[in-house]
Order: structure tokens, then sequence, then C-alpha cells
């Protein structure tokens, strides 16, 4: 028995469970000062740095893991992360809507990806899936022409919400389909619905049109969805990461 090769994985389990404990207590401290200055709605800019290192933080962290292990399901989240970023990048600091959209939807095309390895789907599952979200896609497009609301930027949300909806669809219908699926595929799950519950927001908080078209509505977007967005955004980055990195074999 080779005693080295032994102690060498309980040292590595260990560093790894301090690292985790690290990254865990780092995003909470960072989300609750973020959440704290939205709430009192003082230093915006600040606010938004904490937001943007939290989610950097979380691409250290799984990045650190891949080169552990080098797994495919660590790159594929590490790539993820890599376009999480250059979105929120867009999005927090630019404030370039079209091209933080357009780097969700490679987000949304990876994750689409690691759930077909996570399922082995065969090639026909994933065709169909393909062939419907652009089927969706494409009479989304045929309303908003005819209603004279098709802009470039509903043009490009549009496609990323249906390839996220695809993916969800696929995710939880797995689950409840076989309902002895493992806490890895359910934690995975759950990180993927936090973030669908961040985007709805974020549709709610760009769709200004309804103000005027429905007026009973004007309460509702008055709330906060800033802060709603990212109660949902960082919880859901995090859980992401957190199963990459601890199934990072899987």
């Amino acid at each position: 028995m080779n005693y080295d090769t032994k102690d060498e994985k309980t040292v590595n389990i260990g560093n790894q469970d301090k690292i985790v404990f690290v990254f865990v207590m780092l995003e909470i401290i960072l989300y609750i000062s973020f959440l704290l200055l939205d709430l009192l709605s003082i230093a915006s800019t600040f606010s938004n740095i904490l937001k943007y290192s939290s989610i950097c933080i979380c691409l250290l962290f799984v990045s650190n893991r891949f080169f552990v292990c080098k797994s495919k399901s660590a790159g594929i989240m590490m790539s993820i992360l890599i376009f999480t970023v250059i979105a929120d990048t867009f999005l927090i600091f630019c404030i370039s809507f079209e091209f933080g959209v357009g780097a969700f939807i490679i987000v949304q095309i990876l994750y689409s990806i690691k759930i077909r390895c996570m399922h082995q789907d065969d090639c026909k599952k994933y065709m169909f899936e393909v062939f419907g979200v652009a089927f969706l896609w494409n009479l989304f497009i045929l309303v908003m022409k005819n209603l004279n609301l098709l802009t470039p930027i509903v043009v490009i949300a549009s496609l990323y919400f249906t390839i996220f909806t695809g993916n969800m669809i696929r995710v939880w219908f797995g689950i409840v389909r076989d309902k002895k699926r493992s806490f890895y595929e359910s934690s995975f799950a759950m990180g993927l619905l936090f973030f669908y519950l961040c985007d709805i927001n974020v549709g709610l908080k760009n769709i200004s049109m309804i103000e005027s078209l429905i007026p009973y509505l004007n309460r509702l977007l008055a709330v906060n969805f800033g802060f709603i967005i990212w109660l949902f955004y960082l919880p859901s980055q995090v859980i992401l990461s957190l199963h990459s990195v601890i199934y990072c074999d899987e």
C-alpha cells in the first residue's frame, strides 16, 4: 500500500475544505455588505465593486479547483464563469446591455453542454431541445414584430431567455421524472433556479413599456429590482461554483 499517496490525498482534501470555507465566508461577507448598501441606497459605486468582486472570486475559486483536478466539468464551469464575468463587466460598469446579454447567451449555451454531460443525453434529445428553442424564439420574434415592439435588445434578450428556459426544463424534468436523482444534480438545479429567478427580475426591471400599458403595475415596478436581482444572483453563482468544485470528478 502506498502510504505517501494516501497521505497526499488526505492533505489535498483538508486543503480543499479550508478553501471552500474561506470562499463561503468571504462571499457571505460581500453578500451582506452590498445588500445593506443597496437597502440604504448609499455608496452605489462601492456596492457595484463588491458585487463584481464576488463574481470574480467565484471564477478564481473554480479556476483553482480546475487546475488541480483537470476535470471536464470544472473546465466547463470555469469557462461559464469567464463569460459571466465578461457579461457583468458590460452590465455593471459599461452599461452595455446588448454585449452583456450576448455574453450571457454564451453562458447558457455552455450550461446546455454541461447539462448534456450530466444527463448523458443522446444526440436526438439534444437536437430536439435546440430545434424547440429555435421554434419558440422565432415565434416570439414574429409576435413582437406584429406588435411593433421588436428591437435589437428584445431579439437578444428573448434568445437568451428561451435558451435558459430550455435548460431549466431539461434539468427539472429529469429530477421530477427520476426522484432518485442524487444531490449532485439537485444542487445544480437549485443553483440554476436561483439564477432564473434573478433573470425574471432583470426582465421586470427592464420592461418599462409595461408601465404605460398596464397602469396598476406601477407600484410593482417601483420595487427595488436591483436589490432583488442580486438577492438571487450571487447565491446562484456560489451554489453553482460549489457544485463544480465539490463534484469536480463527476
